[in-house]
């Protein structure tokens, strides 16, 4: 059986969606992707027992914050292998630390131009091959 890629991403914001969907469908045409918004939206899709390859999880978000979604989660059983990868457009030095410290896998700054983003997407099979 083929490995498949499935990439979840939390991201609040509809731009910033539209410009990932866009560069996924045109260079990674072979990968499963899915946008939620809020951490309920995450839980509700999770629990729906989609395989999910790696978590793309925006860390700016409005009321509870991706750094506090992430210590959630990891506080779940069934959601504690789930390789994830904060992105912030304000990486600091400790907002990573405290992102791996809470379990994620690295923090990516957002990048501004899309080739940049093309290159971090294409890293991020190789956080699932860890896991799996």
């Amino acid at each position: 059986m083929e490995n498949v890629f499935s990439l979840l991403i939390l991201e609040d914001n509809p731009d910033e969606r539209f410009l990932l969907s866009r560069l996924l469908d045109h260079h990674f045409p072979q990968w499963y992707y899915y946008f939620v918004e809020d951490e309920k939206e995450l839980l509700l899709f999770l629990s729906e027992g989609i395989p999910v390859s790696v978590l793309l999880l925006d860390i700016h978000l409005p009321g509870k914050d991706g750094l506090q979604i992430l210590k959630d989660l990891r506080k779940i059983e069934a959601y504690r292998l789930i390789p994830v990868v904060g992105f912030s457009n304000s990486a600091t030095m400790e907002a990573a630390y405290q992102l791996v410290i809470g379990g994620a896998t690295t923090l990516f700054q957002k990048p501004v131009v899309p080739e940049e983003t093309i290159s971090l997407l294409r890293t991020l099979p190789a956080f699932a091959a860890k896991v799996h």
